[in-house]
């Protein structure tokens, strides 16, 4: 008979040849698993992989090995730490959490936005972004967003998670009836702004989609109100109310002095001092808004150190140089002269001791305006389009338009596209608006 060499089968312990004899093993057995504990040592040629002499925890779960160091070379200690790690991983795999997150720290969606809306409120507090920056993020969230994605893990959101938010926000409604398309992408983007730090840190491999589906429903047929402009009637009317207000406010001042010196008469009210002041202060924000086309939060940015009076023999050549720290970039804008008398007399009657570090606007006058524009019945334009502050940018870039200003001017004094000019801003004038050019015979030569 030939003999047949026949081959040992030795069990594998998970070693390759290269790692036997610079390792140290110790197995821990947990029901049907096993956890293998390795130490790494010198081989018998002195070699050594690594100085450290911590323990290494290695198991199979969820179909893939994984490993974790204890951060120990005490075997007893890091016996502890790999049951325990053990534990861990198996409940989250009981708790659904994937199985690529199971061996990983976890990285709750609410946290990491906590952490987020931290950073904002350093930017409101430190000025470089508006003082209400925070508080309309931190509402957002905690109204429309945190209680949805609560227990939700930052590696859990994908596009089917957000079509479900987004359902469950159409019914949380509190003012309208309809959740406007504006009002749902600003919430979007707090999300991807939120998903986008967890992208950074390392957390997740890339940001979802958005769900495009449901958000082109909306955006054709839920559409919010348009912000109105004025007409050049309607400006002067702004300022002819304006004017009329601050007349009233002093007749009533000096009313009220006449009343206190006669002892045998009572006097009414008070602060009409204030009410004064308050009332020419709106009146200067009005001119210098409509005489520079910035945004408003803008205008409430400068400060005197940011702006240089450019004086001329002709007046209206008279102009301002105004430093903006802007939505996109930061840039000199030149005003109108308008705006130039409007910061002379705020200077000289509101703030004459300022300081170059001041905010030549420390509030927003909103209220006082929304009072103006209701008083003088300009409220709502003729189409129902609510105005506001900055309806008075759109009626600086529509008057610069009509006048024939290339709109490649506007793009940089406004800091804002071509095309956001032409289909939001443009979008206010009418063919009466250029009656001479329209009505202008051109003579044509017969061909």
């Amino acid at each position: 008979m030939m003999k047949t060499n026949r081959k040992l089968l030795v069990p594998k312990d998970g070693r390759s040849k290269s790692s036997k004899g610079q390792t140290v093993r110790h197995n821990i057995q947990m029901d049907d698993k096993v956890i293998t504990l390795f130490q790494y040592v010198k081989d018998k040629s002195g070699w050594e992989k690594t100085k450290s002499r911590n323990w290494y925890a290695r198991c199979y779960l969820g179909g893939k090995t994984r490993q974790k160091t204890t951060d120990t070379d005490d075997l007893k200690t890091a016996i502890n730490i790999a049951k325990k790690w053990y534990g861990k991983m198996l409940s989250k795999l009981d708790d659904g959490i994937p199985t690529e997150r199971l061996d990983r720290d976890d990285h709750l969606f609410d946290e990491l936005a906590n952490e987020w809306l931290d950073l904002c409120k350093k930017s409101s507090e430190t000025g470089l972004r508006h003082k209400n920056y925070y508080k309309d993020h931190n509402i957002s969230y905690k109204n429309y967003i945190q209680p949805f994605f609560i227990n939700d893990y930052v590696e859990q959101i994908d596009t089917p998670r957000l079509l479900k938010w987004q359902k469950w926000r159409e019914t949380r409604r509190i003012k309208s009836p309809d959740l406007l398309h504006t009002r749902l992408k600003k919430e979007y983007t707090i999300i991807f702004q939120i998903l986008q730090m967890g992208l950074d840190k390392g957390f997740i491999n890339g940001r979802p989609e958005k769900p495009l589906s449901l958000m082109r429903q909306m955006g054709s047929t839920k559409r919010p109100p348009s912000r109105g402009t004025f007409t050049s009637s309607e400006y002067k009317k702004i300022l002819q109310v304006s004017r009329q207000r601050i007349r009233d406010a002093k007749e009533t001042r000096r009313e009220q002095i006449k009343l206190k010196e006669d002892k045998n008469k009572k006097s009414f009210g008070g602060g009409w001092e204030q009410y004064i002041l308050s009332r020419m202060y709106l009146h200067y924000y009005i001119v210098i808004l409509a005489h520079t086309g910035v945004r408003p939060y803008e205008l409430q940015r400068v400060k005197h150190k940011d702006i240089v009076m450019v004086d001329d023999d002709d007046d209206q050549r008279k102009h301002l140089e105004i430093f903006i720290i802007g939505k996109r970039r930061d840039r000199t804008i030149i005003s109108k002269y308008g705006a130039f008398f409007a910061y002379r007399g705020l200077c000289k009657n509101i703030c004459p001791d300022h300081k170059p570090d001041d905010l030549i606007f420390p509030t927003n006058p909103y209220l006082g305006f929304r009072e103006l524009l209701i008083e003088g019945g300009l409220r709502y334009s003729i189409n129902g389009d609510r105005r506001d502050s900055k309806s008075l940018r759109h009626f600086y870039i529509m008057t610069e338009l009509q006048g024939g200003t290339p709109i490649e001017y506007l793009t940089e004094q406004c800091d804002v596209s071509y095309q956001v000019i032409r289909d939001h801003y443009a979008r206010h004038l009418q063919p009466k608006m250029f009656r001479e050019q329209l009505i202008k015979v051109h003579h044509i030569e017969d061909p």
